[in-house]
């Protein structure tokens, strides 16, 4: 036996070679026999290994063990992390979420490195990865404990990597968030071909036209226009091209001086004369004036902010926001501008209302979950509609000042919202009753038949319908807020509100909703007096 299955027993050495025969029964030689087996199987081989994917090799070899960094999100927000690994270099400190391959990392550092070495900056640390966008965060501040924390990042996804994106980040750390996003836009444009880098198509002449005349609050050029959902990627290209005509228009050592200014206001003039000479250079008709007057808008890797330092206030709106469907008003940018602009004076208006000479700080958070869809702890509001601002706003300015579990609670927020506001409650209601005009619900035709007969001036006067119809169908209902049958329904709190200030006086409502005092200690009636008097005024209004 040659060999025995499962033993090591081979042939012995001294058996000779078999002899084979071709099929003219002549003897092969096997040498050369086996010489052309050799060279057929080399072939194969190598047949196969050009058809295999050879596996990469990293070129840099990272930092073990893996880690963990936070990804700042916002003010008052818990951190989230990333898990990854790092590596550095002269020029910079890197953090490579996991989820990137090798090919990955070697191409954003190769990238990084040449950026770095034709545009030197000091302490750049980057954290790049596929779970969160791109942005550099300075600091972070605590609107009420005005607690400052450094970050001090370079936020990045993998997905936006090019010279020119990262530019825009590194000048953003280099001369301040709040340098206009146009602005940082061109500078870092003109860097580019500065440096001899591949830079991005822009749109033609026509079409740049047709694009901005159709949606003129493009030429804004700030953080919204450029990364927010609610503009369109048409409209983004064109605010891309308007920042690369600036560049050609004032050429790079002029823009290096504006952006290089310290004075915010200084560099967003320049960039709104810019944007008017491109646009009549261009035919289009820009907007005078233009931008979000007096807000400073940069944005972190969650959230584009606009941030109003005259009230104190922030607003952070998710840069993947979108309105519910009700949102009689927010649809695009150009809404939400006129919606931000729209809400200043009225914040204002409720402060000088109250008698409060420094306003509260407040953040406002906007971001679409249908689980919360109005919250409000302190100087902290999330929110899923804009409709809200103005309500939020006025529980914000009577925190410290107004008696908890008490119908003026709710009333006082929606009194101010009917009062000074324009964008309220009074609008997306009334938008929703005339929608659902067909449906079979008596409160909603009577609202609506009055509304024809009765058309108000203002919201309040709205408001006075809708309660009148309300306590005519449901007389003396209540609600029930923060587990207390205290209080007044919704519906009549507006107008019961106004009757109050416009017969007793302003002083009289602001005294029942800050002290523990009723309303009989203060106007001499009880509750149910004072709604029965009102109520026979909005008859003697509507009935006669």
């Amino acid at each position: 036996m040659i060999f025995e299955k499962n033993s090591k027993k081979y042939p012995p050495l001294d058996i000779p070679p078999p002899i084979l025969y071709d099929r003219n029964m002549k003897k092969i030689d096997l040498f050369r026999r086996g010489s052309l087996i050799c060279c057929i199987l080399a072939l194969t081989l190598a047949i196969s290994a050009g058809c295999t994917e050879t596996a990469y090799q990293p070129k840099y070899t990272l930092t073990e063990p893996v880690g963990r960094t936070e990804v700042y999100t916002a003010a008052d927000e818990a951190p989230e992390w990333a898990i990854g690994n790092t590596y550095t270099t002269g020029r910079a400190e890197y953090f490579f979420e996991t989820t990137l391959t090798a090919e990955q990392t070697d191409g954003f550092i190769d990238m990084a490195e040449e950026v770095l070495a034709d545009h030197p900056q000091d302490n750049v640390k980057f954290v790049v990865g596929t779970s969160f966008n791109t942005a550099y965060v300075g600091k972070i501040d605590n609107a009420v404990q005005t607690a400052t924390r450094t970050i001090d990042k370079l936020y990045f996804n993998i997905g936006d990597l090019s010279q020119l994106n990262l530019l825009v980040e590194l000048n953003a750390k280099k001369y301040g968030e709040a340098t206009p996003y146009g602005l940082l836009y061109a500078y870092s444009y003109g860097q580019c071909i500065q440096s001899g880098y591949e830079v991005p198509e822009i749109l033609k002449n026509a079409e740049l036209t047709e694009t901005v005349n159709g949606n003129r609050d493009i030429t804004d050029l700030n953080t919204f226009v450029f990364l927010s959902t609610l503009t369109t990627e048409t409209e983004k290209l064109a605010a891309q091209t308007l920042a690369v005509k600036i560049y050609e228009l004032a050429g790079f050592e002029k823009l290096q001086e504006v952006v290089e200014s310290e004075s915010i206001v200084e560099k967003q003039n320049i960039l709104d004369f810019y944007v008017k000479y491109v646009c009549y250079d261009n035919d289009i008709v820009p907007l005078l004036p233009s931008g979000l007057t007096d807000y400073e808008c940069y944005h972190t890797q969650r959230y584009i902010v606009a941030d109003y330092p005259e009230l104190d206030m922030r607003i952070f709106i998710a840069k993947d926001f979108a309105p519910f469907e009700w949102e009689t008003h927010i649809n695009n940018y150009a809404q939400l501008k006129e919606c931000l602009l729209g809400t200043i004076e009225p914040f204002k208006q409720v402060n000088e209302f109250i008698g409060k000479t420094s306003p509260a700080p407040v953040d406002f958070y906007f971001f679409e979950n249908p689980e919360n869809f109005a919250w409000f702890k302190n100087h902290r509001v999330e929110v899923d509609a804009l409709s809200f601002m103005l309500h939020e706003y006025a529980h914000v300015a009577m925190f410290d000042r107004m008696r908890r579990n008490y119908w003026t609670v709710e009333a006082f927020a929606e009194y101010c919202d009917a009062k000074f506001g324009i964008y309220g409650n009074s609008e997306w209601i009334l938008n929703m009753y005339i929608k659902n005009s067909e449906v079979e619900n008596e409160q909603v035709k009577q609202t609506l038949q009055l509304l024809k007969i009765f058309p108000p001036q203002n919201a309040m006067e709205m408001w006075d319908i809708y309660a009148y119809v309300s306590e005519t169908l449901y007389p003396g209902k209540v609600n029930v807020i923060n587990g207390t049958p205290d209080c007044l329904s919704e519906w009549i709190g507006i107008s019961l509100s106004n009757y109050l200030v416009e017969t007793y006086g302003k002083d009289a409502f602001l005294e029942l909703c800050t002290t523990g005092r009723g309303e009989q200690a203060i106007y001499g009636k009880t509750r149910e007096e004072l709604r029965a008097e009102w109520f026979a005024a909005l008859r003697t209004k509507f009935e006669e």
